[in-house]
């Protein structure tokens, strides 16, 4: 069976947008740990995360708990009859507000402020309690040219050839000990998706759908918290993309009105949080 658009032997570049509803990205809190590095009587510490609380509702159903987020943005595919890849470079998601949560923004921490995501630490040996806080995240995804198998809905492996590519964002921090209070800007960094099973579907009148599932571990560095103190964390992300293409021929103009958008929604966050 052939792919809608895509003569046999040939490939084609299509536009697609993310559908919140669907597209959601998870905080593991069992697989994410804080780790308290400076510590030389304890050494490494993680710190078992919980929730903050309520959230706002989520696009689809349900409510989120500072711990699930849905995610905005558009991709770019290159679809032959028998193969797929994701452009990383024309690709750009955005974790949306998942609720108001504290700390809030660093000149008034003590006021919860919106957030994408959001989770709190304790540490039972030392005593410590931190809520900590992800702003303004925005992020990419590539996939290497893999193979699709089968009739629609087709199949491909997500994992060995994909990654997330965390681009920008900022990671709030409050705690009962100044050391680790304060912000410290997320690194760009990509991390590889252990997820396997994505999809590609017909969904007739030449529209497709793909779905990405996620597993992902980014390895960050807060440094810039407590002045310098050693303070990273084990981010580990579970979820799902699933994005719809965009009618022909408005793709390329579309996908670039939904990446100015997403820049403009950006720009105006960054401007709330100074």
């Amino acid at each position: 069976m052939t792919v809608p658009g895509v003569a046999s032997a040939q490939s084609t570049t299509r536009a697609f947008v993310l559908d919140p509803a669907r597209s959601r990205l998870t905080i593991d809190a069992v697989g994410t740990l804080l780790d308290l590095e400076w510590s030389s009587l304890f050494g490494v510490l993680p710190m078992p995360l919980a929730s903050p609380g309520v959230g706002d509702p989520l696009p689809g159903g349900g409510t989120s708990d500072g711990l699930t987020t849905s995610v905005s943005g558009s991709l770019m595919a290159v679809i032959g009859s028998s193969d797929l890849s994701i452009i990383a470079r024309r690709t750009t998601l955005s974790l949306d507000t998942s609720g108001t949560f504290l700390p809030g923004l660093p000149n008034s921490p003590e006021t919860a402020a919106p957030a994408d995501l959001a989770l709190i630490g304790t540490d039972s040996i030392l005593g410590i309690m931190l809520n900590g806080a992800i702003r303004d995240a925005v992020a990419t995804f590539g996939l290497a040219t893999t193979a699709l198998a089968g009739d629609f809905p087709k199949t491909f492996d997500a994992a060995t050839t994909s990654s997330a590519i965390l681009l920008s964002g900022s990671y709030d921090s409050d705690a009962n000990l100044v050391a680790l209070a304060g912000r410290s800007a997320l690194p760009a960094l990509s991390a590889p998706n252990t997820a396997t099973a994505g999809v590609l579907r017909d969904l007739g009148d030449d529209m497709l759908e793909i779905e990405i599932p996620l597993d992902i571990t980014l390895a960050l560095a807060l440094d810039e918290i407590g002045g310098g103190l050693p303070f990273s964390a084990s981010l580990h992300l579970t979820g799902q993309l699933v994005a719809i293409s965009v009618p022909e021929p408005s793709a390329a103009l579309l996908a670039c009105a939904a990446f100015a958008s997403l820049a403009l929604l950006k720009r105006a966050g960054s401007g709330r949080l100074q």
